[in-house]
């Protein structure tokens, strides 16, 4: 394939910028930061004020009752490994607050805890709560980033580099660096204890330039009581492309006119992003979405009747949670009224603006997953969400990549190697100010299963679940892993290599209806080919 211009991808992109039981290491950081008993105090007698004290009681009598023991001095943790160095972490935004690190932050200080003679030093382009409007942020981190990396003057670890970032170009360039090696060299990895099936997936022509501690994918959830309807057999269901899911809405308008496709969510934008990598073949450097299947899928979808764009876009969000959905579902049902406070105002927009549909397009992460083994009343699944193909699309979460021109690579890749061990603890961070390690898929097997049991048991997981009906405590976290590998042995691809931000031309065509089928996917296509060839 050709090689990218790095300076051409700073152009191309800033044009397309979308709105923004314990491991060994658990154990030795438990030590490191539990608070050390505090030694009993000896009793010293006071020295009689009276001069008449006998001599047995005076000070001057027993000198070694006149001062107390010292206490001993604590034992200084030794880092066995003996790591030192210092590196930076480059992220886009700093997603903290006042009293809570970053994820990636929190990370970085447990590592610096384990080896004190390590440095991690946090470089933040901005704060999703500073006055910058996410673009802004974005294009300011495109424009540092793409000029350091094209200087060879990158010497830190990008953490969650943005999807406009190329990172498919990037890697085939020599600029990040395959840290494939390091996963099969590590002592402490057992290939075995991962997802590798998602971490084949995520690489670019064999190359591990990302290395992901969690991920996802695109899912549906049926509305059950519908689907009854329509006699669908929801137990022999094992994944959903668009024509099902539009036939079945087909079908589902002639019982009801009024029933949509979805609850509220961006329907089209979602079955687009389904669908869009069977037209896309990264290896022979070619696209297809001038061909009559993808013109035939834009005219279906186009066809749809997309009243929940009436919707704010915070409802329309909210929407696609699968817990709020039920809740409506049951407050329709039962003709209650809501039997609790909205606590958002997104909350009540949901309600207010919601209508029947047929199915709520979700992420497919470690939450949504406990829907498996604890299903909900009205709401079945999730189900993958495939192209017509049968390709499902998978997307890391919280992925590191090292530029080639980074000077401590290996202490780099050791913090890595950290953040995608084994850790019982789902949490990060102290108190008032811990945050999820993830609620995605992590890429460890062993902390799928930790993140279930957590899911099953915490109190500050699945907030709605009462109202909701779920039953959070019926969460199996072993039929979960069973499902999840059902579901990686489908045929996968990188929604970030293989989905381009199409969403101009497909404005035109949804929203504003300025071009027919055939123009929407010409200006698509032609759009790839620049983008395959830049």
């Amino acid at each position: 394939m050709k090689t990218r211009r790095i300076f051409a991808w700073a152009l191309a992109l800033l044009l397309v910028l979308s709105a923004c039981g314990q491991s060994e290491q658990d154990k030795k950081f438990d030590e490191l930061t539990k608070k050390s008993s505090s030694a009993e105090e000896l009793s010293v007698p006071e020295p009689e004020s009276s001069p008449e004290s006998s001599p047995e009681s005076s000070p001057e009598s027993d000198p070694e009752s006149s001062e107390a023991e010292p206490t001993p001095e604590p034992t200084p943790y030794v880092d066995p490994e003996g790591l030192t160095g210092e590196f930076t972490i480059k992220c886009a935004a700093d997603t903290g607050t006042a009293t809570q690190k970053s994820t990636v932050e929190a990370l970085a200080d447990e590592f610096m805890a384990l080896h004190p003679g390590v440095t991690i030093h946090m470089d933040y382009t901005g704060s999703i709560f500073d006055n910058q409007s996410r673009e802004e942020r974005l294009e300011q981190y495109m424009t540092r980033v793409l000029a350091e990396l094209g200087s060879g003057e990158a010497d830190y670890l990008l953490y969650s580099p943005p999807s406009q970032l190329d990172v498919y170009g990037l890697s085939q360039s020599g600029i990040f660096m395959d840290l494939r090696p390091y996963f099969d060299s590590d002592p402490s990895i057992d290939p075995d204890d991962y997802y590798t099936q998602a971490l084949d997936a995520l690489s670019v022509d064999g190359k591990l330039t990302l290395m992901p501690f969690a991920f996802e994918f695109n899912g549906i959830m049926l509305n059950r009581p519908l689907m009854e309807k329509l006699d669908v057999d929801l137990e022999s269901l094992e994944a959903i492309n668009y024509k099902m899911l539009l036939d079945w809405y087909d079908q589902a308008k002639a019982l009801d006119p009024d029933v949509q496709a979805t609850f509220g969510a961006w329907t089209q934008d979602s079955l687009y992003g389904y669908e869009a990598p069977d037209y896309i073949d990264l290896e022979n450097n070619t696209a297809s979405y001038d061909s009559p299947e993808f013109v035939e899928f834009l005219t279906r979808t186009g066809a749809l009747e997309e009243s929940d764009k009436e919707m704010p876009r915070s409802g329309r969000s909210i929407a696609s949670h699968p817990e709020m959905v039920e809740w409506v579902m049951r407050m329709w049902e039962t003709g209650e009224e809501p039997d609790r406070q909205f606590g958002t105002p997104y909350e009540q927009e949901l309600f207010d603006y919601a209508h029947e549909g047929v199915a709520v397009p979700v992420g497919v992460t470690g939450e949504t997953l406990g829907f498996y083994s604890s299903p909900l009343e009205y709401l079945a699944g999730p189900y993958p969400a495939v192209s017509s193909s049968g390709l499902l699309g998978i997307s890391s979460s919280g992925d590191f990549a090292i530029p080639s021109s980074m000077k401590n690579p290996d202490l780099a890749w050791r913090f890595i190697s950290y953040c995608i061990s084994e850790r019982e603890e789902m949490t990060v961070g102290a108190g008032a100010g811990m945050d999820y390690y993830t609620l995605a898929i992590p890429i460890n097997k062993k902390n799928f299963v930790h993140l279930q049991e957590f899911l099953r048991t915490s109190s500050i997981a699945y907030q709605f679940s009462n109202s909701s009906g779920f039953d959070k405590t019926a969460i199996d976290p072993e039929k979960g892993a069973q499902k999840l590998e059902e579901y990686l042995s489908m045929p996968l691809v990188d929604m970030k290599t293989h989905v381009i931000d199409m969403s101009e031309y497909l404005d035109e065509f949804y929203d504003n209806k300025l071009t027919t089928p055939e123009q929407c996917a010409e200006k698509i296509q032609g759009r790839a080919y620049i983008w395959l060839n830049e």
